[in-house]
């Protein structure tokens, strides 16, 4: 009996010695195993990593130089954290802690390798504890990839480091180059170590090389299913895209980063403006290896509303061959931001298609009064539809990040929103066409379309295709206008009674709609508006003037206002936005307040504001009438910025 209570404890002790021996190897191996030279993000970028009791420290890094990475143990896994520097982080609009958490695993198919499966969202810092340089979330949880991604590729080879220490460092890229290619001679079958050798060739100009290699190696990187693989080559494709452009005098690029420089005034800008319908596409020249600062892309959507807004005062002023040129440009601006290397610019360039398709659409429905006219704003929309690219979105998110497309559904906006967004703008433009073709059939025949055949002979074949449907734009007629319009994004038909609106959800109820009204809802005279005074301007224009797309209240049209002098003018408030500013402080203008109180129905002496309606009501005559007072700042100059102080304005001739 003793003896087998003594075999039983010696058997209990063995037990426990080799789970105790097994937990030490696997600490060790999980410890010793980790610190390495790793290519990360594609070969884009390098982390070096070092032992450092009780755990590892990030050595060096080459992936973001404004972001300071740290290794965290996460049991069996490990967490990648990256803190933004102060300044970048000021930038971006975040804190300052530890924005960038990655949890990593490792790879069952690549030894030494790491797999991204887990990505911590920004709300995990107000329940972090960030003490110390261990510190660990209290309560975190992390968003589970829907399929791992090859994250951190092992490669312990001192000339890693060298080659980026040299990428980094040295304004010469010849010696990174033959780095490189030292690199690729030791490791030819190495995907990462390719794509690593495609970005020391981009960043060396080696066009010819860069082209010979991708083309060479297209099937081993779509074979190897690789997310960061695919975003490197499809950078590096764009960079070679660009630098082709650029040669042949085709990218738009170029040419903005020039007329919409800080040194170009208004006046330049708008005569050298017409010159992009020389250019194809707007593809930044954007190294895939370094993170370099890209054009601010909400200026030119900007920069489309100022055009937007000339355009109009044209078409006020009689000038409407110089209003068609300046908006089918700014159409065109669109097209070739669209045909760029990222989501976000392709749906900054449907924005700026979208505002110049509404100046068009005035330009059709008010301006166009013979054929001669109708003919020369037609071939400017046929060229536009040549020109056209697909919006497809699809393609382009293999350059964005990897991440946020393998994110579980609600951990970020999908696919579809972006999707919808590019449907929609083309819808503006189909129905741009068709509104034109049917305006057209009106002013010559004197009767509205009844049939799709009728929309000839501008559309002999029917109207557009709805991006919504599988069938063409459907329209409707009233006694006294037409409506063409697209099913919209919920597919359902309302007989353009319902306006869709993506506010209320990417997906609601609704279509979008062009209503072509018998008469012109703007009057625009051939020679010119002229005027005595502000009751006689809208006496010319009973349903006011097109609406400014810089107020503050939607639908808000252009405003008037007389000078001290007498001087009439029209304006809009100006990329600054400004259309609730309080009064300048100062004696004339306390007078004017002063005296506005006193007596509000002798200052209102027209019963219509542009954009407000009819006045029913003392109080809404006081409040109507602060509402649109506006008292006219210098004019709008883009050298003191984009977005600057400033109004855009012209002078009413009298009459």
């Amino acid at each position: 009996m003793a003896q087998r209570k003594h075999t039983i404890v010696w058997a209990l002790a063995g037990v426990v010695i080799v789970g105790a021996v097994f937990v030490a190897v696997r600490a060790y191996r999980n410890f010793a195993t980790v610190p390495g030279v790793y290519l990360t993000e594609g070969g884009i970028g390098c982390i070096v990593i070092t032992s450092r009791l009780p755990g590892w420290e990030v050595e060096k890094q080459f992936v973001a130089q404004s972001i300071e990475y740290r290794i965290v143990p996460a049991g069996s896994q490990l967490r990648l954290e990256g803190r933004a520097s102060p300044d970048f982080a000021r930038r971006m609009g975040r804190e300052s802690e530890w924005d960038y958490v990655w949890l990593l695993a490792r790879s069952p198919s690549r030894r030494g390798d790491w797999d991204l499966v887990g990505w911590y969202g920004d709300g995990w810092r107000s329940s972090a504890t960030r003490a110390t340089t261990s510190s660990r979330p209290v309560s975190p949880t992390p968003y589970l990839l829907t399929r791992r991604l090859p994250y951190l590729h092992r490669l312990s080879d001192q000339r890693v480091v060298e080659y980026f220490e040299l990428q980094y460092s040295d304004k010469s890229p010849v010696p990174a180059y033959e780095k490189a290619r030292g690199l690729l001679t030791s490791y030819p079958d190495d995907l990462h170590v390719r794509a690593l050798y495609l970005c020391a060739a981009t960043y060396s100009d080696d066009t010819s090389e860069v082209a010979r290699r991708l083309d060479e190696w297209k099937s081993d990187f779509e074979q190897a299913g690789d997310p960061y693989l695919s975003r490197t080559t499809w950078r590096t494709k764009m960079w070679l895209r660009a630098q082709r452009l650029t040669a042949a005098g085709r990218n738009a690029y170029d040419f903005c980063k020039n007329v919409f420089g800080r040194e170009s005034d208004l006046t330049t800008r708008l005569r050298l403006f017409p010159q992009i319908f020389q250019y194809e596409a707007f593809v930044v020249p954007l190294l895939p290896q370094r993170y370099f600062t890209v054009p601010n892309l909400l200026e030119l959507q900007v920069s489309a509303k100022v055009h937007r807004v000339i355009a109009t005062f044209q078409m006020i002023e009689g000038k409407r061959e110089e209003s068609l040129q300046l908006l089918a440009a700014t159409c065109h601006l669109g097209q070739t931001l669209m045909d760029g290397s990222s989501v976000v610019q392709r749906l900054i360039g449907l924005a700026v298609r979208s505002i110049a398709c509404g100046g068009l659409e005035i330009y059709a429905l008010n301006c166009c009064e013979s054929d001669t006219e109708f003919r020369q704003l037609w071939a400017m929309l046929e060229r536009l539809e040549e020109t056209q690219k697909p919006s497809d979105l699809k393609e382009l998110y293999e350059g964005e990040q990897p991440i946020y497309r393998y994110l579980p559904e609600g951990a970020w906006p999908s696919s579809l929103e972006a999707e919808m967004r590019g449907n929609f703008g083309d819808s503006r433009f189909e129905l741009l066409r068709a509104a034109t073709a049917a305006k057209y059939r009106l002013v010559s025949q004197g009767e509205f379309p009844k049939s799709n055949d009728q929309f000839g002979p501008l559309l002999p074949q029917g109207p557009p295709k709805d991006p919504f449907a599988d069938g063409p734009m459907r329209f409707r007629a009233t006694t006294d206008a037409l409506f063409c319009y697209s099913i919209g994004p919920d597919k359902h038909d309302d007989r353009a009674t319902i306006e869709y609106d993506p506010t209320n959800g990417t997906i609601s109820a609704g279509d979008i709609w062009t209503k072509i009204p018998r008469q012109r809802q703007y009057p625009f005279p051939r020679g010119g508006v002229r005027a005595a005074s502000e009751d006689d301007l809208w006496r010319q224009f009973p349903n006011g003037l097109p609406v400014d797309p810089f107020a503050s209240t939607k639908g808000k049209s252009l405003g008037s206002t007389t000078s001290l002098t007498g001087d009439l003018f029209v304006y809009s408030y100006g990329p600054d936005v400004d259309q609730f500013k309080d009064f300048y402080p100062g004696p004339e203008e306390d007078a004017y307040r002063n005296e506005f109180y006193k007596t509000p129905s002798s200052l209102l002496k027209r019963s219509f504001l542009p954009g407000y309606g009819p006045i029913r009501s003392t109080y809404g005559e006081i409040l109507l009438q602060r509402l649109s007072f506006h008292i006219l700042e210098a004019p709008y100059d883009p050298t003191n910025g984009v977005v600057s102080e400033g109004d855009l304005f012209i002078r009413i001739p009298r009459r």
